[in-house]
């Protein structure tokens, strides 16, 4: 079952779980309380502060951008 990613009212557990879904990489920043957001598809990577309860707007901003590259036509898989 694949989630709906939504503009605002987004938690950070909804966040990881989509990114999850969609073949990220969900490191957590050792020492840091950080967790870093990454994909292949997508050459940078995101910070999220793992000590907020809601997801950030860069956070969100990435994910799409995933889903995005996902779904581009010009994919070679």
């Amino acid at each position: 079952m694949s989630r709906r990613l939504v503009s605002s009212g987004l938690n950070r557990r909804d966040l990881y779980a989509f990114a999850r879904e969609h073949n990220c990489r969900v490191q957590h920043v050792r020492r840091t309380g950080e967790v870093r957001l990454s994909h292949p598809l997508v050459p940078e990577s995101v910070l999220v502060n793992n000590r907020r309860k809601d997801a950030s707007r860069q956070a969100t901003t990435f994910v799409r951008k995933v889903v995005k590259a996902e779904n581009s036509p010009d994919r070679t898989a």
